[in-house]
């Protein structure tokens, strides 16, 4: 699809795999149960490949409940990145050598 407006398009029991999203607008826009499947269906097999997002505004966006294990984050603006009320910027601040703070 190209040049398609979905604005309040609902989207359920639906397999995605492989799905890319490429200039999409996606403010106000709400994922749910991404990469686990339903969570009504704990045995219903999904796809396990890692879910990737690159060049993409998380601006002022809220992620609960998510699983970010072995996560990696490269090259990404986090200011003011709060994680269960831990501001990150300030705390890799205080965990940089002496000689590497700006």
């Amino acid at each position: 699809m190209n040049d398609m407006n979905l604005t309040g398009m609902h989207i359920s029991d639906a397999n995605l795999s492989e799905l890319a999203i490429d200039g999409a607008q996606w403010g106000g826009a709400h994922f749910q149960s991404i990469g686990y499947g339903d969570p009504s269906q704990p045995d219903a097999e999904h796809n396990k490949e890692g879910v990737r997002f690159s060049d993409c505004s998380f601006q002022n966006g809220r992620i609960t409940d998510c699983d970010f294990t072995n996560a990696n984050f490269q090259n990404c603006d986090i200011s003011g990145l709060v994680i269960n009320g831990i501001n990150i910027e300030e705390l890799i601040q205080k965990h940089v050598p002496v000689e590497q703070r700006e």
